[in-house]
């Protein structure tokens, strides 16, 4: 519509005053719309770098305390808070089984470590006897029994599955070290006695 005013020559395009506040309330109802939008966008963000967070600090959790995704999973006190209660309380208590579980994992490890230095012994000894792929355990046994590297293994089992893993593989080991030094005939005598 154009309308001019009678006192100007000009012409110009105005809006009718219905057309003007339709307009003006369209253009409120979009900028709340948007404002709304992106306030539930920022908690959805919110929300999901919380979640984000917590796991992080579950996985950070478990490998700070020898786990991992795979690994063992963190300790829990079991029979609920009044347990944590009688141990100290809250973090506390936390605190504690999570030292005792580290001095028990500890305990394992040194164990570990001493079972696999204890066959490494056995398997030293079993070498300085001649113990070849073609032994057998009732004929080498007296033989073995009064070296301490022998008594140092606790158990019988132990010893005859250590013996028996031993004559698996010593052909593969005496190989191996006849083609490091080039002494394949003496690997061949070996074998034979």
């Amino acid at each position: 519509m154009i309308w001019s005013p009678p006192s100007l020559q000009e012409t110009s395009w105005t809006a009718p005053e219905e057309v003007a506040q339709v307009r003006a309330r369209a253009a409120e109802d979009k900028r709340k719309a948007d404002e709304e939008a992106r306030r539930a966008a920022a908690q959805k963000r919110a929300m999901m770098q919380a979640q984000a967070d917590a796991q992080m600090a579950h996985h950070r959790n478990l490998q700070q305390w020898g786990g991992g995704p795979r690994g063992p999973p963190t300790p829990r006190p079991q029979g609920g808070g009044h347990m944590m209660m009688a141990m100290g309380g809250g973090r506390m208590g936390q605190y504690q089984q999570m030292m005792a579980f580290m001095a028990q994992r500890q305990e394992k490890l040194q164990m570990k470590r001493n079972r696999e230095e204890l066959a490494a012994r056995f398997k030293e000894m079993l070498m300085d006897h001649g113990v070849t792929a073609y032994s057998r355990w009732e004929k080498e046994l007296p033989k073995l029994q009064g070296d301490e590297r022998f008594k140092a293994v606790t158990t019988a089992k132990e010893r005859r599955a250590l013996f028996d893993h031993f004559c698996c593989n010593i052909t593969s080991e005496l190989v191996r070290l006849a083609l490091v030094t080039g002494g394949e005939q003496q690997y061949h005598r070996r074998s034979l006695n």
